[in-house]
């Protein structure tokens, strides 16, 4: 198995190296500024008011999270990841310089691998995943819509991103994306999809899929809504 199959956020290891040298904000994909601004401004032009509560689904060290604790009621935020290590260097680093610990109880923050959001016990007005999918193969990905459902309110939305390699693209070989210069595949991290590839993972399941594409992503990440139905 080629080494690039593995996602690198599973590699505790390689986590802590980039901790210990202070780029946890690099570890995360780097832009920051950017892109914790562009999912911040998208999530309120959805309509994201301050009583809503919301799961931000692979948060790492708050890129999105220092934007949305600082806006929501007090404990409307939650975030899971797979690192431990990413979250208590957000939450040191990130959060408590800004005083958004003041905001945030630790319980609203947990780790695991699995999408085990039902440890929350919360009905979630809104989900989102930023560059999430972009690094889980398609049973990973459907796991992940499985897991996450009965924790949505039915009404609310799970907005995940993911590079889009259209029916016309050589689907099966790499990919560069443009802007960006990412190149994706479909059996390697970092992972593109087919639009139709969506519905097909979440079908069983009660979601209505909604493709919204672009949201100026500077890497060309498109976005997708999963609407939660009864």
């Amino acid at each position: 198995m080629s080494s690039k199959t593995i996602n690198k956020y599973y590699d505790s290891q390689l986590t802590e190296q980039a901790i210990e040298r202070k780029q946890h904000r690099a570890w995360v994909g780097g832009m920051w500024e950017s892109i914790g601004k562009l999912q911040f401004q998208f999530l309120l032009d959805q309509g994201l008011d301050p009583n809503h509560k919301i799961l931000d689904l692979g948060c790492g060290c708050f890129r999105a999270g220092v934007h949305l604790i600082e806006y929501l009621m007090p404990n409307h935020y939650f975030g899971l990841d797979i690192s431990q290590e990413l979250i208590d260097a957000g939450y040191e680093q990130e959060l408590v310089p800004r005083g958004l610990d003041q905001r945030l109880s630790k319980n609203n923050l947990k780790s695991n691998a699995d999408f085990r959001v039902d440890e929350f016990d919360q009905k979630f007005d809104y989900v989102i995943a930023q560059s999430v999918f972009t690094h889980l193969s398609f049973n990973h990905l459907r796991q992940c819509l499985a897991q996450v459902a009965d924790s949505v309110a039915i009404g609310g939305v799970f907005y995940a991103t993911a590079f889009i390699c259209s029916d016309k693209d050589a689907f099966t070989k790499p990919f560069k994306h443009q802007p960006g210069d990412i190149v994706t595949s479909p059996t390697e991290d970092p992972f593109h999809y087919k639009e139709t590839d969506f519905a097909y993972a979440a079908n069983g399941l009660p979601w209505k899929v909604e493709l919204i594409g672009d949201w100026n992503h500077p890497r060309n990440q498109s976005m997708i809504a999963f609407h939660r139905t009864e």
